[in-house]
């Protein structure tokens, strides 16, 4: 079999019922708060330092991360040493998409095939601090360290 069956409890099913009524208003404020990160991020964007993850535009975002692609031809940092560095600047960031490749139990099923875009994916994703209680100083000051880690370690001085 693969993998676990797990059913929710009659506690989390209430509140998610109780957080369904919220929904809109949560989906607005997250969508307030992307719109932030992106406008710090917007120069790194333009010149293809970082790739932002976006949602079709026929589609609707839940916005529950935040999360970008850093582009390892112009940064000499890997993504994990981003984490780490920003870690140091006590700011937890994470990679949320680990490819099936990557876990143990479908190494075996993946072998024969060549992943090369999950594997870049998952090589330079993070997701940076992304929750509802969130105050747009906190993305001011989350941001500025990002943009000062990487303005450190971009290949060419970035100016």
């Amino acid at each position: 079999n693969l993998g676990f069956k797990y059913n929710i409890s009659d506690l989390h099913a209430s509140i998610g019922l109780a957080q369904i009524k919220k929904l809109d208003h949560i989906i607005s404020l997250r969508q307030k708060l992307r719109i932030e990160y992106n406008n710090y991020f917007s120069d790194f964007y333009n010149d293809k330092i970082l790739t932002k993850i976006e949602t079709n535009k026929h589609n609707r975002s839940s916005n529950y991360i935040y999360c970008f692609l850093i582009n390892p031809e112009k940064l000499k940092l890997s993504r994990n040493q981003l984490i780490q560095s920003l870690a140091k600047k006590g700011i937890a960031s994470t990679v949320h998409y680990i490819p099936a490749n990557k876990h143990n139990f479908y190494k075996k099923i993946f072998k024969k095939f060549k992943l090369k875009n999950s594997n870049f994916a998952f090589d330079n994703i993070i997701s940076l601090p992304f929750y509802n209680e969130l105050k747009k100083n906190d993305i001011f000051e989350i941001s500025i360290i990002v943009q000062d880690i990487i303005k450190k370690n971009y290949v060419r001085k970035y100016v």
